[in-house]
């Protein structure tokens, strides 16, 4: 293990050319010395500890692609669990940012580092249902109060519009450069708005009842997943149906950063299609019905089941993250990921980090 060190201690002072991959590729061999030491001592914490600031923080992964792993994930960590004044209803993750929007009508702001609060936007009278960031920082919420959608500066926190058109509540909503998609709750439609003025642009009829949630894919496609119309995929150029996906019992779905695959969730599996070809991919099942799901930048899937259970997905298998009290769980839980790979999810009036 001494040898090891100091292999290891060379290795980090040996200096990065510009553009190189900062990451330490480290022996299998070496990587079981970290395992043994954690067995051995049974202190993973102290372990670990002293295994990142020989590493200096930096990522340590072994030489295959499949067992590849961040020494720093290891570590036997309880999430940072954060108690907020009213329940969260929805929830989302921008450039150093969470924001948690509440079943009183306000949206907290907090910081991606600690959870400390920034700011509180106040506005709504009713649930903010969904949120959606958008360029500029700019930040979109619906809520149940008269049906409607208003939008914030997420760097002032002003509200800068307000948009009516709905006839029932909006429940989901989703954001590129040009266009707000946001879908009804009652009547299944998906109004089209312009970022810019507010304006209403189109409305798109799925005729499947509640829609319970919208992503945006490559090659300019709107996916919506409805109670009864199952999922369905649209050109956001011309907004017209492309094709319909017969699923039923879907309550949730997340969208990789390069869509090339499109996740949907419920009960009683995960399925993961296509975004390219839209052929399906592979089936997880769940015993569980999944109620959110959300994929990290380096496209590991987290999925949050409706008895708070968070589970990983890795290319390999499911390695179970943590599980939240059961006596919390009195409401449907949110899930986000924010840039720099911590994992949020809101369950009541908590916010855990991990």
């Amino acid at each position: 293990i001494e040898q090891a060190e100091a292999e290891l201690e060379a290795a980090v002072a040996a200096p990065v050319a510009g553009g190189e991959d900062p990451t330490l590729w480290l022996p299998d061999e070496l990587m079981v010395l970290i395992l043994v030491q954690v067995l051995v001592l049974d202190d993973c914490n102290a372990v670990c500890r002293r295994w990142r600031r020989l590493c200096q923080d930096r990522t340590v992964q072994d030489g295959s692609w499949e067992t590849r792993w961040e020494l720093y994930a290891a570590e036997k960590r309880q999430p940072r669990s954060i108690r907020c004044a009213s329940r969260i209803a929805s929830l989302c993750a921008g450039d150093g940012k969470v924001y948690c929007g509440t079943t009183d009508g306000s949206i907290d702001v907090r910081s991606d580092k600690d959870g400390s609060l920034l700011r509180t936007f106040t506005g709504h009278n009713g649930e903010v249902d969904s949120l959606a960031l958008g360029p500029d920082e700019t930040l979109y919420s619906a809520s149940s109060e008269y049906n409607t959608i208003r939008v914030w500066s997420g760097i002032t926190g002003a509200q800068l519009r307000t948009m009516e058109g709905h006839t029932s509540r909006v429940n989901a909503l989703a954001i590129n450069e040009v266009n707000v998609f946001s879908g009804s709750f009652d009547d299944g439609t998906i109004l089209v708005w312009q970022c810019s003025t507010g304006n209403l642009v189109r409305t798109l009829r799925t005729g499947g009842g509640e829609i319970w949630s919208l992503a945006l894919g490559i090659h300019s496609q709107l996916y919506s997943v409805s109670a009864h119309a199952g999922i369905q995929v649209w050109s956001i150029t011309d907004c017209t149906l492309l094709h319909t996906i017969h699923e039923q019992c879907v309550w949730t779905m997340t969208v990789a950063k390069d869509g090339t695959v499109f996740v949907v969730g419920g009960h009683p599996n995960i399925r993961v299609w296509s975004g390219i070809g839209g052929a399906l991919l592979r089936t997880v099942e769940s015993p569980i019905p999944i109620r959110s799901l959300a994929i990290t930048p380096t496209g590991t899937l987290i999925s949050v089941s409706s008895d708070l259970t968070i589970s990983v997905w890795r290319r390999r298998g499911r390695s179970r993250l943590a599980v939240v009290p059961p006596s919390s769980a009195f409401s449907d839980p949110n899930v986000a990921v924010s840039h720099n790979g911590h994992v949020w999810v809101s369950h009541g009036d908590f916010l855990n980090v991990y």
